[in-house]
């Protein structure tokens, strides 16, 4: 079985659906560094969270005394998550596929905007070392948006910005992979084409010392 610490640990695969929403949150001095030199950010992503975050939305939050530089860190999945006990060949690509909309914040921050995951470079096999991955990342495809590299994320001004779920519901979805999935714009090859791939979700069973070589075909996008 999977370990019962730390409490915030992922243990078994990410849940379909799902939705955050906060109203009238308040975030108070955040900056870059702690005293110790520590990194601090006001709003970061769970790091064991492998398979799927939900939408957040966040109104009429509060932000003082909040930097730019503090706001959020979305980090890139870790190259350690590509084995054949965990994601297989690639690392699992929940994190890169994060939305999270702020709408009527008040304070140190802009009022209205999207903090949408980057992706990476490049991705490679585990087995061959063959890049996968190429062409453009799905956020700069998009309109309005800025890279910040404080937060590793892109701030979009559009709001129509979403997160597209779907999964295998063939009765072998938990034993058979379909992965890479590669999501395209239908336009021929350009400088804005969206390109985002996909794996699916991480290896969370356990049967006594290993792992259950049992994942679920679901992909967020």
């Amino acid at each position: 079985m999977s370990s019962a610490l730390p409490v915030y640990k992922i243990k078994s695969a990410g849940s379909w659906g799902g939705r955050f929403e906060s109203d009238g949150m308040d975030f108070y001095n955040f900056h870059p560094k702690t005293l110790c030199d520590a990194k601090q950010r006001a709003i970061a992503l769970n790091k064991y969270a492998s398979d799927y975050i939900p939408v957040h939305e966040f109104k009429n939050s509060r932000f003082e005394g909040v930097t730019d530089a503090a706001l959020a860190f979305f980090y890139k999945p870790p190259q350690g998550w590509s084995n054949i006990s965990d994601c297989g060949e690639f690392p699992c690509t929940g994190p890169s596929n994060v939305v999270m909309k702020f709408t009527n914040s008040l304070g140190s921050v802009a009022t209205t905007f999207t903090i949408v995951s980057d992706l990476p470079d490049s991705v490679s096999t585990l087995q061959t070392g063959t890049e996968i991955f190429s062409g453009q990342k799905a956020p700069e495809s998009y309109n309005g948006c800025e890279y910040h590299s404080d937060w590793d994320a892109w701030e979009c001004s559009d709001r129509k910005i979403g997160v597209l779920l779907f999964e295998s519901l063939d009765g072998d979805t938990w034993d058979r992979s379909v992965q890479p999935i590669n999501i395209t714009e239908e336009v021929d090859y350009s400088e804005n084409r969206y390109n985002n791939i996909l794996n699916s979700a991480m290896d969370h069973v356990w049967d006594g010392f290993y792992t259950g070589q049992l994942r679920l075909s679901r992909f967020p996008a």
